[in-house]
């Protein structure tokens, strides 16, 4: 878990969110989960833009969390998606695909420890 989160973050949001800190990580889970699908959905109707924004949307919520590998891998993808390098796109995708599920592993211990 230490190495998708970043435990000093989340400590303090759990101190200053006290018991909204788990609907945090819920709204995360889920919000995280519509927004990748989005981004696979754009990619599919080869729509950059929208992959750009929903990659976007994706690294905000991951930072917040303290994702910080996450979010790098989606900065990189909407950076891959504004210059139109449709290439680099399925691997960018493969690489927050895996660090997604990691990240999400680790918010659901997160949770089931509030």
């Amino acid at each position: 878990m230490a190495e998708q989160l970043d435990i000093a973050l989340l400590s303090e949001l759990r101190e200053l969110m006290e018991g909204e800190f788990s609907v945090l990580l819920d709204v995360y889970i889920k919000e995280s989960e519509r927004q990748f699908h989005e981004a696979n959905e754009a990619w599919e109707a080869g729509d950059m833009d929208r992959l750009g924004r929903s990659a976007h949307s994706l690294k905000g919520a991951s930072s917040n969390i303290g994702a910080g590998q996450l979010a790098d891998y989606c900065a990189e993808l909407e950076s891959v998606a504004k210059l139109q390098q449709e290439q680099r796109v399925p691997e960018m995708l493969n690489k927050v695909t895996l660090e997604l599920r990691e990240v999400r592993d680790a918010v659901y211990a997160v949770r089931q420890s509030c």
